[in-house]
């Protein structure tokens, strides 16, 4: 395994794009909570992970199969693959909004249709970015660019005009706003020809119809907690639920960078080279949790939270930053490196069952007293036992 200077380049932009992504809805939560407090910030997660649960059908796996697609492929087709992707993409986006709508309007949702209709819109650009078709192109400045407007935009808004978003519905507007601009820019400079053939769009779905029903059940995991917890226990601990996630997000970043570029490489996988990638992860995940605790009175001041809260927020955060990049470099330079899409699938839903169990479980068992500062423990143990699901089905795949 040799990182060659065009790789060493990519994964570096590839780590900014990452960072926009993840990290900087951190930078901008002590704004949000400021103009909206910490109730309409957890307002602002609980639309945003329905959202997200509803986006992962259109998504259906476009950075793990669409890269491994395009990588098969002659150049000459790539733009035609992506023209079908992205058709296919919108097909679905399309639909799922209209449902939406019709939805709110049947349970006379009112008050809140607004914001939630902002932010479906804002979340069209994990379609028109195309992140996935610039990793295998080796053009990942464009990305770049276009997460730089769209987060740079919403930072420059809410600290230059307080009073205009001192509420929920136009701060979903401006985020609307924000992704709406690059991505039609994108979408122009890509000159996509937008054919919704039947014959493409069946093709493309069938391709990636197990990859659709992955999306669904990772973000069931991944969301179900913001979901849950924003109907049944208020908006604050929704808020605070979020921060440990995206803290568990931001440290993963490196190694999901590593993995996503192991996956692009078009050598055939083999033990030791899984092994290399394990070491390295697990050295580079340490490594990022340790800002949590050299900057831990600093970062808890800016969120908001007690010094003892952040620290038990920081040590759950952090096994789950290590344990997330295990998995993750399990899973998609083992797994799927292996084509081995229905162990990783089956993986999936048992992990997913597992959150499911735990999370109720941990809710039953801390109802009267329910602890803020552990509140993502049963996300963290999902990670470990992911860990163990994975680990068991590659031992069947490799032979010493």
């Amino acid at each position: 395994m040799v990182l060659n200077k065009n790789l060493i380049k990519n994964v570096s932009l590839l780590g900014i794009v990452r960072f926009f992504n993840l990290a900087f809805p951190i930078l901008i939560v002590p704004q949000v909570i400021n103009l909206i407090d910490i109730d309409g910030y957890g307002q602002f997660v609980f639309f945003q992970s329905i959202i997200v649960l509803l986006s992962s059908i259109y998504v259906f796996g476009a950075n793990t199969k669409g890269i491994d697609y395009l990588t098969k492929i002659n150049n000459n087709f790539h733009k035609k693959y992506l023209s079908d992707f992205l058709s296919t993409q919108f097909l679905l986006y399309i639909i799922l909004l209209l449902l939406s709508i019709l939805v709110m309007f049947l349970f006379d949702f009112k008050q809140n249709w607004k914001p939630f209709l902002f932010l479906f819109i804002a979340n069209s650009c994990r379609i028109t970015f195309t992140e996935f078709y610039y990793i295998v192109k080796n053009k990942l400045t464009v990305p770049v660019y276009l997460n730089f407007v769209f987060r740079f935009s919403i930072l420059i808004g809410l600290y230059s005009l307080p009073d205009f978003f001192s509420n929920i519905t136009n701060i979903t507007l401006l985020y609307m706003i924000s992704s709406l601009l690059p991505g039609v820019f994108n979408l122009f400079l890509l000159k996509i020809n937008f054919f919704f053939k039947f014959h493409d769009i069946k093709k493309i779905l069938f391709e990636n119809l197990k990859f659709v029903h992955a999306r669904i059940v990772i973000s069931i995991k991944d969301k179900l907690g913001q979901i849950l917890l924003g109907m049944f226990y208020g908006m604050e601990i929704t808020a605070i639920y979020d921060i440990g996630i995206k803290i568990i997000n931001v440290g993963a970043i490196p190694t999901s960078i590593l993995s996503q570029y192991f996956l692009v490489l078009k050598n055939k996988i083999k033990i030791k080279d899984l092994l290399i990638y394990l070491r390295i992860n697990l050295v580079i995940s340490i490594l990022s949790c340790l800002p949590l605790f050299i900057f831990s009175d600093y970062i808890a001041e800016i969120l908001n939270l007690s010094n003892k809260t952040f620290t038990n927020l920081s040590i759950c955060s952090s096994l789950g930053i290590v344990f997330i990049s295990a998995s993750s470099t399990l899973g998609n330079n083992g797994l799927i490196k292996l084509k081995k899409d229905s162990s990783y699938l089956v993986s999936v839903y048992f992990t997913t069952f597992f959150y499911i169990i735990s999370f109720f479980l941990f809710l039953n068992f801390s109802s009267n007293t329910l602890n803020k500062s552990i509140i993502i423990l049963p996300a963290v143990a999902t990670y470990l036992f992911e860990i163990l699901v994975r680990l068991y089905f590659l031992k069947f795949f490799f032979k010493k």
